[in-house]
């Protein structure tokens, strides 16, 4: 757009903006801020506030970044968060020696989820 010249640019303004600023482009970008931003930031606003580091503040964190989902529900993005869940948890469960871990299943637990 700047090639075809300032006149040009200033009067194609609007249309680009009228495509930009529409409903499922900015639930789009607050999902993705939320998402991205909004875990990180919460733990360590709880960890500063707490004054500790522990699970409740990841599982408040996690809350956080699950609200994302009301401003873009979508089909993929919540199996993506989902197996990504059963991620976490398979590797909390060989954490704690609930779960024994496996030659190369930490592999095989990425290609099927």
């Amino acid at each position: 757009a700047l090639l075809l010249g300032p006149q040009n640019f200033f009067k194609k303004l609007p249309i680009f903006f009228s495509k930009i600023f529409v409903k499922s482009t900015l639930m789009f970008a607050l999902f993705w801020g939320i998402m991205s931003g909004g875990p990180r930031g919460t733990e360590c606003l709880m960890r500063w506030i707490r004054g500790t580091d522990d699970g409740i503040n990841s599982l408040i964190a996690g809350f956080v970044g699950g609200m994302g989902v009301v401003f873009f529900s979508s089909i993929d993005v919540a199996m993506y968060i989902a197996s990504k869940a059963v991620e976490s948890l398979f590797y909390y469960c060989v954490e704690k020696n609930i779960v024994k871990p496996r030659k190369n299943g930490n592999i095989l637990l990425f290609a099927f989820s």
